[in-house]
């Protein structure tokens, strides 16, 4: 069952700090000194530290007739993100992929989506699901291609954050960012709680 369309219907999060916040911790960083926001279209925003990257609608290399959303490094040295959120109602105690194309040029170090489910309380439980796809990584240049994250919705989620990142020098573009519910059958990407997983 696909929810992207009811659950992004006035329930996107009018707040800019925590999803600014947001952007840092799907890798891990917790400076704002110098960061910088960009608006894109359809409720998606962008951040970078300054002068590392711009994010932008690219009206150029557009996919499938239409704009993409894209990041590119000017001189990177943390990463730059695409970023929304969205509430949890509609999918608590369910199984959620999030899905969306993604092409790349020349990425020296790293790119991918990522999606993290938020507690009501972070006191207690800071983090109740994450995946970065940082142990799988999209690098080096590649056509439009889909990616997959799925993670469970559990019982205290309070918010749905998702987009894309690059981290280094290189361009992402991505389109088509979508948000279902899957079965319980649908393997989880989860890499929150894997000890493979590298946290920057």
């Amino acid at each position: 069952m696909i929810i992207t369309g009811m659950l992004f219907m006035g329930c996107q999060s009018p707040q800019t700090n925590k999803e600014e916040k947001s952007a840092q911790a799907a890798t891990g960083s917790t400076d704002e000194s110098k960061s910088i926001t960009f608006m894109l279209p359809d409720g998606f925003m962008g951040r970078s530290a300054e002068n590392e990257y711009v994010v932008y609608s690219d009206s150029v290399e557009r996919h499938n007739g239409h704009n993409v959303s894209t990041i590119k490094s000017i001189n990177p040295v943390k990463f730059a993100t695409i970023i929304n959120s969205i509430k949890p109602e509609k999918c608590i105690g369910q199984r959620i992929r999030y899905t969306a194309l993604v092409r790349s040029k020349d990425v020296t170090n790293w790119a991918g989506l990522w999606l993290r489910v938020d507690p009501a309380d972070p006191t207690i439980n800071p983090n109740l699901g994450f995946d970065n796809m940082q142990g799988r990584p999209i690098k080096g240049t590649t056509d439009w291609t889909k990616y997959v994250i799925v993670l469970d919705v559990p019982q205290g989620a309070a918010n749905i954050v998702y987009g894309a990142l690059l981290d280094g020098h290189g361009q992402v573009w991505v389109d088509s960012m979508n948000i279902e519910i899957v079965n319980k059958f649908t393997p989880k990407t989860d890499s929150f709680f894997s000890k493979k997983q590298k946290v920057l």
